[in-house]
């Protein structure tokens, strides 16, 4: 996937409010399911703000609707998206305009 893809399929997921699972390349190689609530800018690049529901996380979930389950990834090091039907609703601890 380009980036440009990788951007088209995030933002329709993010405004559609469903679910995505994505390969993380950066550290563990794992894959991550979760609901994405926000593409933006960090560091000069493409940022992801997605709370992880699954797959592989270097520090663990915390579950039970937990806002440290709130996880930070950079577009270039993500691939394989794959667009789910999972609805999901705002988490209550996400904040607009997060930085």
């Amino acid at each position: 996937m380009t980036q440009d893809q990788k951007i088209r399929a995030l933002r329709a997921q993010i405004k559609a409010k469903k679910a995505v699972q994505f390969i993380y390349l950066n550290d563990d190689k794992g894959t991550r399911t979760g609901n994405p609530h926000t593409l933006g800018i960090s560091q000069d690049d493409y940022a992801l703000r997605i709370y992880q529901t699954g797959g592989t996380t270097s520090t663990g979930l915390e579950g039970k609707n937990s806002a440290e389950d709130f996880r930070f990834f950079f577009l270039e090091d993500i691939d394989d998206i794959v667009e789910l039907r999972t609805k999901f609703e705002v988490h209550p601890a996400f904040k607009s305009g997060d930085k």
